[in-house]
C-alpha cells in the first residue's frame, strides 16, 4: 500500500491537487473495502502520517521559486521567521 501512495505522490508527476486527491480517494477507498476496518487503525494512523507528508512533500516541490514558497506560506498565515 504504501509503495502504491508513493507512486501516486511522485513529485515529478506536475499534477493538480484535486487530481492527486482524487487518485489517493480512490486508492484508500478500494483498499478499505477490499480489505475492511478490522484492527487496522494503529496501521490508518501510520499510513495517515506517511500520506500528509507526501502531500506536503509535493506541494512544496510544486513551489519552485523561493519567492513563491514566501509568498505562499505568509498567505497560509505561518510567520515569516519560521
Amino acid at each position: 500500500m504504501k509503495q502504491k501512495v508513493k507512486k501516486i505522490t511522485k513529485r515529478n508527476r506536475r499534477r493538480s491537487l484535486e487530481v492527486l486527491f482524487k487518485e489517493i480517494s480512490q486508492l484508500m477507498n478500494g483498499w478499505i473495502n477490499y480489505y475492511g476496518i478490522s484492527e487496522m487503525k494503529g496501521f490508518m494512523n501510520e499510513l495517515n502520517g506517511c500520506l500528509k507528508r507526501r502531500i506536503r512533500q509535493y506541494i512544496w516541490k510544486q513551489w519552485v521559486l523561493p519567492r513563491t514558497k514566501r509568498k505562499n506560506l505568509t498567505s497560509l498565515v505561518i510567520e515569516k521567521n519560521l
